[in-house]
Parts: structure tokens; sequence; C-alpha cells
């Protein structure tokens, strides 16, 4: 049986396989040589600006365009969402120039920022779609919370690129960068790109990702603690902790070795909470609680909390927009095409059968403990928690009528046998806390 500690060290290893994308900068003429980078959350920048030629002096106007709009400027950069050459890099033009839309399309933006180059049909700006967001991306708002960017909008997240002193070398991470399959889709190259912005927005240069592997471990750093449900009611020390990379749940000993337990529960993330509801494990009741699902970044989902969708329960079929695009889709939970509350869409159910051999562990009061870690590529950003985040349901597997639903807060009662307010003092919970939770959320209902 294995101490918490060594549960903890084994979790949080933070190992990634070598695989990455990789936008490289060669033989275009520009004299702008280097690579971009992205691998798990990474995003690597090597630049060298030192050989382009900003002092052309001919006739020709696209030239000097280009070094009009880029000589001594610090650039923008962006993920976009197409590549259009056979080679690997390109320079210069807007409208019909090598690294224009015609070739590179505009930013990847499937969470609705909506800034003014988004490539997200149904956003208001640019393409007068229904999403109408007030665009506040910059570095002090992303660090935040991400929802304030394009999730392909780098220079805001993170700052300009600085051509000063000749090369540019920074490395950035965030748990909400484009995933792999995001930047080179089925592993293929020349499938999205990297625009580097000049002044007004003067698109100078650009380069196709390419699907790349290599022996190095691309680590994250360790996950930072957010926010805890924690069921108490349901039994002491049974909790689920969501941090900045997914979620780990705890179960005492007395729930996964009960046969008659339902072993396997979905979750969701819903808006609202009804403060009169105290406890209820009511299919019903809880579904009026916790309203509807979290979804901010406008997916449509069943019951989605988005203004700008619809859900039709007959077809199965998502419609965002209405009467403006009516972008109709059968909704999928597939990288950033997920619903936040989606919880499960994205890590699977929470199964107590897994909890045998490597996942059992003993607490510091002696006592027994399953827990299990689920891996999200996509976790809720820390300040969703609160804002369109305020409650937790979970529903049985084999019976969707076997719910119980939880309000985002600090549960400071004890509880009886019974599930009833009491004087029960039980406080192994206590050895059982590893301390990267935040905030809690205090169960409302019994399992059946």
């Amino acid at each position: 049986m294995k101490t918490v500690g060594a549960v903890i060290a084994a979790l949080f290893g933070g190992a990634y396989a070598g695989e990455y994308a990789i936008a490289n900068f060669s033989d275009n003429g520009s004299g702008l040589t280097g690579y971009i980078k992205v691998a798990n959350g990474h995003v690597m920048v090597d630049l060298d600006f030192s050989d382009i030629n900003y002092n052309y002096t001919g006739n020709d106007t696209d030239m000097q365009a280009f070094v009009d709009a880029c000589a001594g400027q610090d650039l923008s950069w962006h993920m976009h969402t197409i590549w259009g050459h056979n080679v690997d890099s390109a320079y210069g033009g807007d409208a019909g120039g090598l690294c224009g839309s015609s070739y590179t399309d505009f930013h990847f933006d499937p969470w609705f920022g909506c800034g003014g180059a988004n490539g997200n049909r149904d956003c208001k700006t640019r393409w007068n779609g229904c999403v109408d967001v007030d665009y506040k991306c910059n570095t002090t708002n992303y660090a935040m919370n991400p929802l304030y960017c394009e999730v392909g909008d780098w220079s805001g997240q993170w700052g300009k690129i600085s051509q000063d002193g000749g090369v540019f070398q920074q490395n950035y991470f965030s748990y909400w960068a484009p995933l792999l399959e995001d930047l080179v889709p089925g592993n293929q190259d020349y499938q999205t790109s990297v625009v580097l912005h000049c002044s007004g927005g003067y698109r100078g240069f650009c380069a196709g990702f390419k699907y790349m592997m290599d022996s190095n471990t691309y680590a994250q750093p360790d996950p930072v603690g957010m926010n805890t449900f924690d069921m108490k009611r349901v039994a002491d020390g049974f909790k689920v902790d969501a941090d900045d990379a997914g979620y780990t749940v705890y179960i005492p000993q007395a729930l996964y070795s009960d046969s008659s337990m339902c072993s396997t529960w979905s979750v969701k993330l819903g808006t609202d909470w009804d403060s009169t509801v105290h406890s209820s494990n009511d299919y019903n009741a809880c579904i009026n609680a916790t309203g509807m699902v979290s979804d901010p970044t406008h997916q449509c989902i069943e019951d989605s909390s988005s203004m700008y969708c619809m859900y039709d329960s007959q077809s199965g079929n998502s419609e965002r927009c209405d009467g403006v695009t009516d972008n109709t889709f059968t909704y999928s939970c597939d990288g950033y095409m997920c619903a936040i509350g989606d919880v499960s869409g994205r890590i699977g159910n929470i199964d107590f059968a897994s909890c045998t051999g490597e996942n059992l562990y003993v607490d510091n009061d002696g006592d027994e403990y399953c827990m299990l870690r689920y891996d999200d590529d996509i976790a809720v950003p820390k300040d969703e928690f609160g804002a369109s985040v305020n409650s937790i349901t979970l529903t049985c597997s084999t019976d969707a009528m076997n719910v119980v639903c939880a309000s985002l807060g600090v549960d400071t009662n004890s509880y009886d046998d019974d599930g009833e307010d009491g004087d029960d003092d039980d406080d192994s919970a206590a050895g059982f806390a590893v301390g990267f939770a935040v905030a809690l959320a205090t169960i409302s209902a019994m399992f059946h």
C-alpha cells in the first residue's frame, strides 16, 4: 500500500511524449531564419532577424511596402487556421500577398474571443455572426483568465516579438495553448500556420506548421489547485480536486468496496445554485438547482448556458446563431470544441472499479483511500469557478435518474452517518487533504 506522498509524486511526474508542431522560417528570401515550436502547452520561439535587408532601394512596390511596414517594428504573432503553400515559409503581403488571407486565413479562435482578425465565422466582429464580444485580450487579462483571448493570439497573451538585437529567443507556457491536433490535424503537415504582423497589421512573415517527434520530454509544471468539490455528505474524505491540468478524485474505502454502489459517474458543471435547496437526491431538484451546463465559449452542448445556442432534442443537433448564420451541427466534445462544463466529455467517467493496486494508499491516520487522476487537456480556467461555474452534478452511468448535486462553497458542517447535520466530529479528512484546494463545494445529496 502506498503512502499519500508516493502517490502524489507518481501522479505529477509531468512527462510527455516528444511530439510537437514546428513552423520553420527558412529559404523564403526574407532573411529571417529560426522557428516557432509548440509542444504540450510550451510555445518556444527562436528567431534570427539579423540577415533581413531593410535597406532596400529598388522599384519593387511590394518589397518597399514590406520594408516600410516591418523595419524596426515589434511583431504581433498569431496562429492562423490554414497554410496555402507547399513550402515551409513565405513573407510579405496583405490581401493577395504570400502571407495574405488566401494562404493563411485568420486567427485560430474556437473559444470565441472574437478579436478583429478572428477566424470564427459565427463572431459578429468581422463576420457579422451573432456572438458579440468586447475583445479585451492583453497579457494581464490573459494571466487572470484565458477566455479573454483568442486561443491563437500569442502576442495578446504574452507580448510582441522584438527584432532589436537581431535575435529573439523566448519560451512560454500555457495550459490553454493550441493542442497538437489543432496545429497538425491527423499529424499532417501544412494545415495551419503562424503569421508575424508588422505595423498596421501588415503580414510580414509566415510559416506552416509541421508534425515532428524527438526524444525530448516536454514536461508541464506541477498543476495548481483551484477548487475542491468536497463530498463529505456521502463519506468523510470523498472529494474531487480540480486543478489547471485535470482532476484528482479521492474515494474512501467504504465507497469503492461497496458492491451495491454505482461505480461509474459522469460529471458536468452547472452555472447556478438554488440556495433554498439544502439537500436533495431528486433528479428534478438537482436539474432545477444547478441551472444550465456551463458553456461560456458557446460550443452548444445540450442544455448549454450560451445565449447564442439552441439544441433540438429530437434530431440531436445544435444550432448557433439562429436567424443569423444558422450554423447547425452535431455537438462533439473535441478539444476546444467542448463545453467547459462537459467534464466527462474530456476525461471520461469517474470509475470506482479503478480503485485497485497502485491507486490505493493510506492517509496519515492509517485509513485506506483510493486516488484516481484524470488529466484534462483543456481544464476549466480558475476564474470561471464562481462565474460561469457554480455547481456540480454527478450522474450514475447506468441510471440517469441517480444523481447528486453540489454548490460551490465551503462545507463547515459535520454529518451523522445518515447524512443529516449532526455532531459527528470525525476529522479523518484532515489527514487526507493534500493542500492544493482553495474553495470547497458542498455536496447536497446522498448517493442512492
